[in-house]
């Protein structure tokens, strides 16, 4: 009986070592690890909810190249807004109510009604938030500190302003842009709780009603560099390519 078993095994050595068998070998593991990443993909997929790749690329939406846009629109606002700060003492609405002339519930109405018609419009169907080629460059972001934010783009994949200066003044806009909106997002609200009073001011961090060049040297240097991001100074140097940013 030992005999037979032994028998049994050498014969199936044999078989295995056959040169059907040797051949065939590199086609299994390939389908192996074939099915293997499928299964990966297939588990990792993100949700989409559609796809359009003839969407109109007029329409707000939400994309790399849109994020860079609006990030220097409230770069742009934060550079003026501190500066009007110090000079009248108010909070940006008041400030963009009295420039405009118009009533101070029309410059907040003005302000979230916009903010809502944009997101109203990336939202819709047609929108290139949905395009194919937005899909897939959503796939490739990273997910920030918070996992929802992404407020540090670079979290992930750490780059050297010695190695690649254009990739990293990139990366900078895009930290300050974001960095941006949530401080004129939340300048709004606590000139709203302070009945109009400057946030900066209330906080006791500047004497409002000076002129600028009596400003602390730290809200000068932050005017300087909000206002040099909306400006594009940050993308000067890099090839300008959306890819690029992360």
């Amino acid at each position: 009986m030992a005999l037979s078993s032994k028998a049994q095994i050498s014969q199936g050595f044999r078989q295995a070592a056959s040169p059907a068998r040797l051949a065939a070998r590199p086609v299994l593991l390939k389908s192996a690890v074939a099915f293997r990443d499928d299964d990966r993909q297939t588990k990792n997929k993100p949700y989409k909810i559609s796809s359009d790749p003839n969407a109109n690329t007029l329409q707000p939406a939400f994309t790399r190249r849109r994020e860079r846009i609006v990030s220097r629109l409230a770069m742009a606002g934060v550079a003026f807004t501190w500066a009007g700060e110090v000079i009248t003492g108010l909070g940006p609405m008041h400030q963009l109510s009295q420039e405009l002339n118009v009533p101070l519930g029309w410059a907040y109405l003005a302000t979230a009604g916009l903010a809502v018609w944009q997101l109203g419009l990336a939202l819709a169907p047609g929108s290139a938030t949905y395009s194919d080629a937005n899909q897939r460059d959503v796939k490739k972001r990273r997910r920030g500190v918070t996992g929802i934010t992404e407020i540090e783009p670079d979290v992930d994949s750490k780059i050297s302003i010695a190695d690649d200066p254009g990739k990293w003044f990139l990366r900078q806009e895009v930290v300050l842009g974001r960095l941006a909106m949530l401080i004129f997002a939340g300048a709004m609200g606590a000139e709203f709780l302070w009945n109009g009073e400057a946030p900066l001011a209330h906080l006791g961090l500047i004497t409002p009603g000076v002129p600028l060049t009596q400003a602390p040297l730290w809200l000068l240097a932050g005017i300087g560099l909000f206002g040099a991001g909306a400006l594009g100074v940050f993308s000067a140097g890099g090839t300008r390519k959306d890819d690029d940013t992360f």
